[in-house]
């Protein structure tokens, strides 16, 4: 029985360009850090986040500590339900 789920994560920032080259509509765009992620982690196992920078990391971990909410998707911890979009 998994002790952490986590289903279809998904969470995206705002991205504010500035400069005269850019087009007005093109300044702010929201760039996705975590895109549709699915795990989950049974008792007694060791469980790692792997990737480049940028790659969603720390904002998954922040979801799944309940720091930040996603923007879709859901965070169980032991059959509670943390977040839930």
């Amino acid at each position: 029985m998994p002790v952490v789920v986590a289903e279809n994560l998904r969470k995206e920032f705002m991205k504010v360009t500035k400069g005269k080259k850019v087009a007005k509509e093109d300044r702010k765009k929201k760039k996705p850090a975590v895109r549709n992620q699915t795990f989950a982690v049974d008792a007694g196992e060791v469980f790692g986040l792997l990737g480049p920078n940028g790659a969603g990391k720390t904002t998954t971990l922040n979801m799944m500590i309940a720091e930040i909410g996603p923007d879709c998707g859901r965070v169980g911890l032991l059959m509670f339900s943390i977040f839930c979009n």
